[in-house]
């Protein structure tokens, strides 16, 4: 289930932004790109911690960025409790980028 936001970035004034999925974004590049990870814990994760995690996702995402990748996470996506190796490879990913962060 998808919740709108309260009010649109149009209604502001607020024009020009491209709004979706990674997979609508693939071979499209923007100056700025914000990666949401839209939950706040991978229990809470819809489609399961490997899609939540998925390395190639968050690769696709942050690489069409000219100039800046934001990705907007949840401290407890970076507490992850994991139950098996391949499931820590992924979560690494984010608590790389979360390590990096300025």
């Amino acid at each position: 289930m998808r919740r709108q936001q309260p009010m649109p970035l149009a209604t502001r004034g607020l024009t020009g932004f491209r709004v979706g999925t990674v997979d609508k974004f693939r071979c499209r590049e923007a100056l700025v790109v914000i990666y949401s990870m839209a939950t706040s814990s991978a229990d809470e994760a819809p489609r399961g911690l490997e899609f939540l995690y998925d390395r190639h996702r968050l690769n696709v995402a942050t690489s069409r960025a000219r100039a800046m990748a934001i990705i907007v996470v949840s401290p407890d996506l970076i507490r992850v409790p994991c139950g098996t190796p391949h499931q820590m490879t992924l979560a690494n990913a984010i608590c790389q980028a979360w390590g990096e962060r300025g």
